[in-house]
């Protein structure tokens, strides 16, 4: 298993990581550090606490009277508070934080300004600037630019890990059994045949209104009870398969057939294919719960009919050249050849299939992102800031720098993976 793993991450070949790429998975990791109004480390009467990476909600401290009152956290003017210590973060602002004195869409370039604890209204120190500038309502547009990576690359990698699992595994079967190689009785047919409709019924039909219930709670909780009634369904269907049943006599119904599974599944994936995909994304997204995870099952269901074509595709490549025909002729099982030979050999065309499916994955999040699809209000993503410039076209900035993060990511994981191919 260890060397499994290892052949693994040799085969994602890290060390041709463009630079550009390994700053964005740093900047998606370290999101909170980098951006956020609360300050990393304050000492404050004689304790230190690090806000940033508390949980806790209240803060203590004291008011103008000199009493010690509780506030919630994210209320505290930190700039105005008198303090022993304090170390910010590089980026004083959390995204979606409303700066109302920079507000109405302040530009980067542009005086900006804060109300000292006196009521004074003074220019913002350096440290406290709106590099990038801000929204209508006083965002910082470089603060959502480093929390909406860390969502973009989430959603991009995550959705894609799911499509790779549906695409190698139905891919797979289609590639290694072929239109020829599984074969079952007619007998085992016609069961299967007339249990279809029994089991849909069992398995979905009267599972209906739980299946919605599961749904309206979280998408996560529905897929997982769709998956449910799909491992009934086939249970039901393929029961004679899992028992082995071998009849005494054989004759007319015992004689086996060839089962088309490469047929069947390549016309699966062309109606699947056929549906419109933004129309689907937009059906399945309008009837779940709005979040990230959400999200990225939307993307992830609707995006594994290429990893599944190219999977097919290698297998049927290997399945037939020398080196595999000599391993079945020595006797070496099936499992053996498909884990030992086959696998390893189509790993590195997978991983660079799931590199430019990152990719579109990020930029159909971003789509999504601005039409206000998918996520939940308030999160801001790429998407977002690029979708508050349609109310103000002179606010240049939310367009360039969202524009330029979005360009640049996707370039280097097109060059990741022409590296990789």
């Amino acid at each position: 298993m260890k060397e499994k793993i290892i052949a693994f991450f040799r085969s994602l070949n890290l060390q041709k990581l463009p630079i550009v790429l390994k700053i964005y998975l740093l900047i998606a990791l370290l999101a909170p550090v980098l951006a956020n109004e609360k300050p990393l480390i304050v000492n404050y009467n004689g304790e230190t606490f690090f806000p940033a990476f508390s949980t806790d909600a209240y803060f203590e401290i004291k008011d103008l009277d000199g009493n010690v009152v509780k506030e919630r956290t994210e209320m505290i003017n930190w700039k105005n508070l008198q303090v022993d210590f304090l170390l910010p973060a590089p980026i004083s602002w959390s995204a979606g934080h409303s700066d109302l004195e920079n507000g109405n869409y302040t530009s980067p370039f542009s005086k900006q300004y804060f109300v000292d604890a006196l009521g004074k209204r003074k220019e913002l120190p350096f440290f406290y600037r709106h590099f990038l500038g801000t929204t209508r309502s006083g965002e910082d547009v470089l603060a959502g630019l480093i929390h909406g990576t860390r969502i973009s690359v989430w959603i991009g990698f995550a959705s894609m890990f799911i499509a790779g699992i549906f695409g190698v595994f139905i891919g797979g079967i289609a590639g290694f059994l072929g239109d020829y190689k599984l074969k079952i009785s007619r007998l085992t047919l016609i069961y299967i045949l007339l249990m279809l409709i029994p089991a849909w019924y069992y398995s979905f039909t009267l599972q209906s209104e739980s299946i919605s219930e599961y749904f309206s709670k979280s998408i996560v909780l529905g897929v997982i009870r769709l998956l449910v009634s799909a491992a009934i369904f086939t249970l039901i269907l393929l029961w004679p398969l899992l028992t082995k049943l071998k009849p005494k006599t054989k004759n007319y119904f015992t004689k086996k057939i060839s089962v088309p599974i490469d047929f069947i599944v390549m016309r699966f994936i062309e109606i699947f294919l056929a549906l419109p995909r933004m129309v689907l994304i937009l059906t399945i997204a309008a009837i779940t719960k709005p979040s990230v995870s959400t999200l990225v099952l939307i993307i992830g269901l609707t995006s594994w009919t290429d990893i599944a074509r190219m999977t097919r595709a290698e297998l049927l490549k290997l399945r037939e050249v020398d080196f595999i025909n000599a391993e079945k002729s020595i006797g070496l099982g099936i499992k053996a050849i498909l884990f030992k030979h086959i696998l390893p050999n189509i790993t590195p065309v997978i991983i660079t299939v799931l590199i430019f499916g990152v990719a579109s994955a990020i930029m159909l999040e971003t789509g999504l992102s601005f039409l206000g699809i998918g996520l939940p209000a308030g999160t801001v993503t790429w998407g977002t800031l690029m979708f508050a410039a349609k109310e103000n076209f002179m606010a240049w900035w939310l367009v360039l720098f969202p524009g330029m993060a979005i360009s640049v990511l996707l370039i280097s994981l097109n060059k990741y993976g022409k590296r990789l191919s």
